[in-house]
């Protein structure tokens, strides 16, 4: 197709210096599009898209949209580039090379008019990229690949990132040369792969993340295919994400890859276990991770991007002076894909040094130091060492204070996000993050209790489900205990009930600006039992123990008995003047339940006096198993909901407290919570 007369005179260079009005109006940009205009095209593909529908119909009708002025509206469609040779620029995060489409000047005018005003009723961006081995390759470093362009991409962005990466990252160098126990010699296109087994062997290797699918007849080291292994096998037989893994090593001059259905023994439970604790050292020593981020079969494979966007590339010159051209193009994501839904790919791209990211819409080369998106986005880290680089974290010898209370708030944040994750087998809960539990271990020096930090033990019992305190777009669906699966037949019990493994679903951690507090007697209200050992006398739990199903709490605390009123909660609370002073989270509403104090008979929640918490159940779905609940305050205004067990107490929920001195008049007992 043949650009317009209009677009046919414009040029990257003439963009990048200068507004450039481009139509009239909406309706003109639509007409020339409706004419098979590449450009043109592009624009108003990405203009409707991007526009809520009110505004459009308006601007295609001329008619002015809502809460725009006749006297000072312009309808006037602008184009102003945003490029950068190179992407050099400041700042924490950079955008690639890209060309606004705007009504209005885009701000800032310059005071030369044609501004609309309170904003402008659409701002809209296409993305720019320079074709692999053009001259204009050389000063853009935003690409495109697909099945249809530069499908090869992948091995010139590695290598360039890699090189550039190993020169001048200091963060990013693997702490130690040591490779797996066994991995798979790539050799030659024309050989077979082959199993090693290292011993003292150091060489570069890559290392494979990726989703396994649910095919359980793939080929996998097993006993039985030991010896086929280690002798060679034919590459045929291996699932294509496999297949391509070696396929990258090949292309990057790297002799091994680690990918664990081939290196790790299938169905030995002692192989398993021996391997799922060296993570960090799999991942943080391998030369660069491969994330099959856009795969969620194995058997699919992933180095193919078969986007399809609404609208092609199209071509504009550089300058008026040179036939040269670049590209532009629809922005496409930035999402991962499937492997950013599964729970063991977490901590297998957090503890790699160096990754290439296949993503749903595009590759992204990352490491310790900063994210560089196919497209030209680049994303710069905080340099600040952290438990996550061993040898390089400075978190050397004894750790501070400050350094413990990093490792703790990244630690819960990790927590939020694997949390968002989902496991085949639901026991693996403890296994997939254990390697990441052991790095900050190394710095907190503190036993690792299911999941919690013993030195920081109140707060972390005060986890909440995420759905009850925080909208968030990819946590809707309540919490439930863990389901079977063909891996965990039911029942599912992997922890106590007092930890967030208990559940599954996302969770958020207790925020407080000041986390010494949770280590302050005058703000925490239980103390561990007089002459224990710290918070429990159980020694089954620790980063190396993989199944935590049952660990038992033993404290001093206020445990208060409370009538449970499950109607009329919302109501009363929103009526409630003092609500604000007392209820952190206005979320929890929609499901709270009243907590009052046993009165004399006939007593209710219209009496103020008588509520003192308000709480949620962890799971939803049982609250119509309990009658009766029990308190544990935690600290002044926060505690759980708990239910008899025999002679000890499961959580069951987490609650808001109303009135902590009702709570501080009830006796101090022996509290044992499993």
């Amino acid at each position: 197709m043949t650009l317009c007369e209009v677009c046919a005179r414009l040029d990257i260079e003439q963009l990048g210096d200068t507004d450039v009005r481009f139509h009239p109006n909406l309706k003109s940009l639509q007409q020339s599009a409706a004419a098979k205009c590449p450009f043109c095209t592009l624009c108003y593909t990405r203009v409707m898209d991007n526009t809520e529908d009110s505004v459009t119909d308006a601007l295609l009708n001329d008619r002015i949209p809502e809460n725009y002025e006749v006297e000072c509206f312009t309808p006037s469609v602008w184009l102003r580039g945003e490029m950068r040779q190179g992407n050099r620029g400041v700042g924490k995060d950079l955008q690639g090379c890209g060309i606004w489409i705007s009504c209005g000047r885009l701000y800032p005018d310059g005071g030369l008019g044609e501004i609309n005003r309170p904003g402008m009723p659409f701002t809209s961006r296409l993305s720019v990229f320079a074709s692999q081995n053009t001259s204009a390759a050389f000063k853009y470093i935003d690409r495109l690949s697909t099945a249809d362009h530069d499908p090869d991409l992948y091995i010139s962005l590695a290598s360039w990132r890699l090189k550039r990466c190993k020169a001048s990252h200091t963060l990013c160098n693997p702490a130690s040369s040591d490779m797996p126990t066994r991995i798979i010699a790539v050799g030659k296109p024309s050989e077979k792969p082959q199993l090693v087994t290292t011993g003292g062997l150091c060489e570069p290797y890559l290392a494979l993340s990726y989703c396994w699918g649910p095919a359980q007849d793939t080929f996998t080291l097993t006993h039985e295919t030991k010896a086929e292994l280690f002798s060679g096998v034919a590459e045929e037989k291996l699932t294509r994400t496999h297949q391509e893994a070696i396929q990258i090593a090949r292309s990057l001059g790297i002799g091994y890859v680690w990918i664990d259905a081939l290196c790790i023994l299938q169905g030995d439970a002692d192989d398993w276990a021996f391997e799922s604790q060296r993570m960090a050292q799999v991942y943080g020593n391998a030369t660069l991770t491969i994330i099959a981020g856009r795969s969620s079969d194995a058997r699919e494979g992933f180095l193919t991007n078969r986007l399809r966007q609404k609208v092609p590339p199209c071509a504009l010159r550089i300058s008026a002076h040179s036939e040269e051209t670049l590209n532009v193009c629809l922005p496409r994501s930035t999402t991962v894909g499937p492997v950013s839904t599964r729970g063991w790919c977490f901590q297998e791209e957090k503890l790699s040094t160096r990754a290439i990211v296949f993503g749903q819409e595009q590759m992204i080369y990352q490491c310790r130091e900063e994210q560089n998106w196919e497209d030209g986005q680049i994303k710069f880290h905080d340099l600040t060492p952290t438990f996550l680089a061993p040898g390089v974290s400075g978190f050397g010898g004894a750790c501070s204070p400050a350094d413990k209370d990093a490792t703790l708030d990244t630690w819960y944040r990790f927590v939020e996000i694997f949390t968002m994750r989902a496991l085949s087998n639901p026991h693996d809960v403890f296994a997939a993050i254990a390697s990441i539990a052991k790095l900050a271990q190394n710095v907190l020096g503190s036993r690792y209790l299911a999941g919690l930090w013993e030195e920081d033990l109140v707060r972390g019992l005060l986890w909440r489900p995420r759905p009850q305190v925080q909208a968030h777009p990819l946590c809707k669906e309540p919490l439930t205990r863990p389901r079977p699966t063909p891996f965990a037949p039911a029942p599912v019990i992997r922890a106590p009930s007092w930890s967030w493994a208990s559940v599954e679903g996302p969770i958020l951690r207790a925020y407080d600006r000041n986390p010494g507090r949770f280590r302050d007697s005058n703000h925490v209200k239980i103390k561990p039992n007089p002459g224990g050992t710290g918070w429990t006398a159980d020694e089954n739990c620790d980063v190396s123990v993989l199944h935590m199903p049952a660990c038992e709490l033993q404290m001093v605390g206020r445990v208060a008995k409370v009538v449970l009123v499950k109607t009329g909660a919302r109501e009363w609370l929103l009526a409630d003047n003092s609500r604000r002073k007392w209820l952190t989270y206005s979320r929890m509403l929609r499901h709270a339940v009243l907590l009052t104090s046993p009165g004399e008979e006939g007593s209710d929640a219209n009496s103020d006096g008588s509520v003192v918490a308000a709480g949620v159940f962890d799971v939803l779905e049982e609250a119509g198993d309990h009658e009766e609940v029990y308190c544990l305050p935690l600290i002044e205004k926060e505690g759980l909901m708990v239910v008899p067990h025999g002679n000890s107490w499961k959580r069951v929920g987490w609650v808001e407290l109303r009135s902590w001195a009702w709570f501080e008049a009830q006796p101090e007992i022996e509290v044992r919570l499993v």
